[in-house]
C-alpha cells in the first residue's frame, strides 16, 4: 500500500453587517458625529462555517492552517470656504471649513490549507500518477484557449469599432455638386473631380463593409467554439479529481 496525499487550499467569507448612528443636530457650530457599527452577519457565517465542515467530513480533509482574511475601509470628506472684500478702511472678510473621516479593517473570513492521506494499492496509485499529470497538461491546454479567447475578443471589440462608421453605407450615393471651378462629386465626406472615382471609392468602402461583417461573424464563430473548448477540458480536468472543492 502507498499513501497519497492530497493538499489544497479553499477560501471562506461572509457578509458583515453595517449600522450608522448620528447626533441629532447636524449643524457643524454645534458639532456633529456619526458612529459606525460593523459586525459579522451571524446567519452567512454559521451557512458558510457548516459548507466548511460538511465539505471536510465528506472527503476527509484536515484543516492544516488557516489565513485570516481582512477587508479595509476608509472615507475622508473636506470643504471650504472664503470671501474677502478691500474696503476704504481696511479689508474684511471670512471664511469656514469642515472635514471628517472614518476608517477600519474588518475580518471577512478565512483562507484554509486542508489535506487528506489515502492508503491506496500500487494500481490505483499509479492511475492517479497518470491521471494527475494529464490533468496538468488540460490545464497548460485550458490556459493557451483563455488567452486565445481574450485575442479573439479584443479582435471582435476593435472590428465593430471599424464597423460602425460604415453602418448604412451602402444606401448612400455618390452627391454631385457644382461650382465654380466645375463639377466636383463627394461621398463620406471626401471630394472627387471625376464620377468614376467617387463611384470607385464608394464601391471599395461597399467592400470593406462586407468584408467587416464576415470577419465579426467569423470571430464570433471562434469566440462561441473556443468557449466550448473552455468548458469541455474545464469538465475534463474535473473528472480527473477525486474531490471538487466549491468556494
Amino acid at each position: 500500500m502507498k499513501n497519497w496525499v492530497e493538499t489544497s487550499w479553499i477560501r471562506v467569507t461572509w457578509k458583515n453587517k453595517k449600522q450608522t448612528e448620528q447626533s441629532k443636530t447636524r449643524a457643524f457650530f454645534k458639532g456633529v458625529w456619526d458612529h459606525y457599527f460593523i459586525e459579522d452577519d451571524m446567519d452567512d457565517m454559521e451557512s458558510r462555517l457548516t459548507w466548511v465542515t460538511d465539505f471536510c467530513n465528506e472527503n476527509q480533509f484536515e484543516i492544516k492552517t488557516i489565513i485570516p482574511l481582512d477587508r479595509a475601509e476608509a472615507h475622508n470628506f473636506a470643504q471650504a470656504d472664503n470671501n474677502n472684500n478691500q474696503l476704504v478702511s481696511g479689508n474684511t472678510g471670512w471664511g469656514w471649513g469642515l472635514g471628517y473621516g472614518w476608517g477600519f479593517s474588518k475580518n471577512i473570513g478565512f483562507a484554509a490549507l486542508i489535506q487528506k492521506t489515502e492508503s491506496l494499492d500500487a494500481e490505483e496509485y499509479n492511475q492517479r500518477i497518470k491521471n494527475k499529470a494529464v490533468a496538468e497538461e488540460q490545464k497548460a491546454h485550458k490556459s493557451t484557449l483563455t488567452e486565445n479567447l481574450a485575442k479573439l475578443k479584443q479582435t471582435l471589440e476593435q472590428l465593430t469599432k471599424d464597423y460602425q462608421p460604415l453602418v448604412g453605407i451602402s444606401d448612400q450615393t455618390v452627391q454631385e455638386k457644382g461650382g465654380m471651378l466645375g463639377k466636383k462629386y463627394t461621398f463620406q465626406e471626401k471630394s472627387f473631380k471625376d464620377k468614376n472615382e467617387a463611384e470607385g471609392f464608394r464601391s471599395f468602402c461597399i467592400n470593406k463593409l462586407n468584408e467587416i461583417e464576415q470577419e465579426i461573424s467569423n470571430t464570433q464563430v471562434q469566440i462561441e467554439s473556443t468557449e466550448a473548448k473552455i468548458k469541455k477540458t474545464s469538465e475534463e480536468i474535473k473528472s480527473l479529481l477525486y474531490w471538487k472543492p466549491t468556494q
